[in-house]
């Protein structure tokens, strides 16, 4: 979100890492 860039003090052409964090997984057999 725009407000979470401002917390974070980003600017155009910042260097980042995203890093995705799965909240569940979930593993089914048929």
């Amino acid at each position: 979100t725009v407000e979470a860039v401002e917390e974070l003090g980003l600017a155009p052409g910042t260097e980042i890492v995203a890093i995705i964090k799965a909240s569940d997984v979930i593993i089914a057999t048929n």
